[in-house]
């Protein structure tokens, strides 16, 4: 059975196991809060002095066998930003479900397995630490998170998220959960009880504008960052738009969002959005299919309607070029947009 690595430090934290079948120091019991550990004062005074010298003994930590062994500030340093850089596996390590910990444990260890195990106790102690506190200002759980998350993924939640109506927003989880069931009706995705009752918990969250905007920054940055993807968007503007779009096409003159934008790496899904059938949306009837090629960074909420990445409200963009084409047999608009924060005269682009 695994012992966990972090007993062999008799000093500075005195951490003795309860058995051999558990991976969890005894005084890492949870606070009301649930994240931040009791007592980890003996790892922080550890890692206080990295910057002194290497041969600061303040720096070594002995194991049960008496020998000194030297700390690496700089792999400590490197492995935190990482694993601060990962947040499903920070979530885990930050959870209250010991079996999840310790598969994040174990994780963090074969993923740096050239360290020395001390060293990368050290390290995911102090991200749990770092990141708790990071955690404690987060006002919404992870519960809430997800389930705001899984709202968006449907295209009734996201057009209520993005939504400027005034009036109260309806149960967005009873929204989402029967687009959920007309759309995976006969798919291996079922809908798991867990799963709705993440999306009710963010529900109750989400009857204001300003509700489902603060929740769903929050639930965002727990999500992987995607970068240097080539990203699609579909959708359909009036002439007014293009022209007000390509009379900045080049210059730095450029656009911005209000709304959380969804965008997908998968071109043909994109080409479905733009060539929605406009005879049954009078609002459209006006309106030309747009194609938006855009290079931008985002988050992978993943999806099990479709893949999407998600730029957040605000990402200001630069109008690279605006050129015609066929889209679904449609006359239409292929517009390339490039994220900047380089952006003057800015005009909003509408959800």
């Amino acid at each position: 059975m695994m012992l966990v690595r972090i007993k062999f430090f008799e000093n500075p934290m005195n951490i003795q196991p309860t058995s051999s079948s558990s991976v969890r120091p005894p005084e890492l019991a949870a606070t009301p809060s649930g994240l931040l550990p009791q007592s980890l004062t003996g790892v922080k005074n550890v890692l206080q002095p990295m910057s002194s010298p290497k041969n600061d003994p303040s720096v070594s930590a002995k194991v049960t066998s008496g020998s000194s062994l030297k700390r690496d500030p700089v792999a400590i340093n490197s492995m935190i930003t990482k694993i601060l850089d990962a947040p499903q596996l920070l979530h885990a390590l930050l959870g209250k479900e010991p079996r999840n910990e310790r598969m994040a444990i174990n994780t963090v260890h074969e993923i740096f397995g050239n360290n020395s195990p001390t060293d990368i106790d050290i390290a995911i102690h102090q991200a749990k630490i770092m990141g708790a506190k990071k955690a404690d200002a987060v006002p919404y759980t992870q519960k809430e998170m997800k389930g705001a998350l899984l709202i968006y993924q449907t295209n009734a939640g996201a057009s209520a998220i993005n939504g400027r109506e005034s009036k109260p927003k309806p149960k967005l989880h009873g929204v989402a959960r029967r687009e959920f069931a007309k759309n995976l009706e006969g798919s291996s995705y079922a809908l798991s009880q867990f799963r709705i009752d993440e999306m009710r918990a963010a529900s109750v969250h989400m009857e204001t504008n300003e509700g489902c905007a603060k929740l769903m920054h929050e639930a965002l940055k727990t999500c992987p960052k995607a970068k240097g993807l080539s990203l699609y968007r579909g959708t359909r503007l009036t002439e007014k738009m293009v022209s007000e779009l390509n009379a900045r096409a080049g210059s730095t003159h450029g656009v911005s969002t209000d709304f959380f934008m969804s965008t997908t790496p998968d071109k043909k899904t994109a080409h479905l959005f733009a060539g929605t059938d406009h005879q049954t949306r009078p609002d459209l009837d006006q309106t030309i299919p747009v194609l938006y090629q855009i290079t931008a960074n985002g988050y992978d909420i993943g999806g099990l309607l479709e893949h999407e990445i998600v730029l957040p409200i605000g990402t200001k963009f630069n109008v690279v070029a605006v050129s015609s084409s066929l889209i679904k047999g449609e006359p239409g608009k292929i517009i390339q947009l490039v994220a900047s924060e380089n952006v003057k005269a800015i005009i909003t682009l509408n959800n």
